[in-house]
């Protein structure tokens, strides 16, 4: 229980301290001035790891703050009355949710993962960021400005490792197989004169169109590409290869919302 205690006070002292800071992306700041990870960082942000005693030293070292107090302050916490004490307990604990489900698109994938598969998905790699807002020009060329966009949440899976961000779906276009409110895993495509058609993918068009579709030739026009829609009620539409602005593959289906 003592254990318990002192951890539940360590995390409440660090979280009221990163507020005082005012951090405009708490995460990775905290990692570069501290040397941690960015991943491990963000456990314990969000209470799924223990807050160290060479943690806590790291932090007041790098915000220049009296470790002495630090450890005054805590203390004081863990002679909290027990039904505070159990509050705060209560407050740590992560949140009920769906299950989500992830399906992996391509050819042959790896549907299923072995525990020790995930391992890959930790350490220096925060995890692919999960963005819940439609695909965009904008989007696009802002995402990575932390002052913009905020990741929903990071996904731990170290077979989109090498994607760019995951980002919400809206619409019915594509049910059944991507869904109003799922997010898809988007790997940019940099070099368009070769696509594989019959892929799902994400097109942003300079007449301001975004959209996921499975991309074909035109057969009508080779210097269109044709976007077809899953649901059989919408029709395809072609459009212009010159109107391409921005290609995203598809590179996996995120859904439990």
């Amino acid at each position: 229980m003592k254990d318990n205690t002192l951890a539940i006070a360590r995390y409440h002292w660090l979280i009221e301290e990163i507020k005082k800071l005012k951090l405009q992306s708490p995460g990775k700041e905290i990692a570069k001035k501290t040397g941690f990870s960015v991943g491990s960082v963000s456990n314990l942000l969000n209470g799924k790891r223990t807050v160290t005693e060479n943690f806590l030293a790291a932090f007041c070292t790098a915000f220049k703050l009296d470790i002495k107090k630090a450890e005054k302050a805590i203390a004081q916490r863990t002679i909290l009355p027990a039904g505070e004490l159990q509050e705060l307990s209560a407050s740590l604990q992560p949140r009920p949710s769906r299950k989500k489900e992830i399906i992996i698109l391509g050819k042959n994938p790896n549907q299923r993962l072995r525990p020790e598969d995930y391992a890959q998905a930790f350490g220096d790699w925060a995890g692919l960021p999960m963005y819940n807002t439609p695909i965009t020009a904008t989007f696009v060329e802002t995402y990575r400005d932390d002052r913009l966009y905020q990741p929903q949440y990071y996904l731990h899976d170290p077979r989109f490792r090498d994607c760019d961000f995951g980002a919400i779906i809206t619409g019915d276009s594509m049910h059944s197989e991507i869904r109003h409110g799922d997010f898809v895993a988007c790997k940019e495509v940099t070099d368009t004169r070769f696509i594989v058609y019959g892929d799902i993918y994400y097109i942003v068009a300079s007449n301001g169109l975004e959209t996921c579709k499975y991309v074909n030739i035109d057969p009508a026009n080779p210097d269109n590409l044709l976007l077809v829609p899953k649901n059989d009620k919408l029709s395809p539409s072609p459009l212009p290869k010159d109107m391409l602005v921005r290609l995203y593959k598809v590179r996996g289906i995120v859904r439990g919302y």
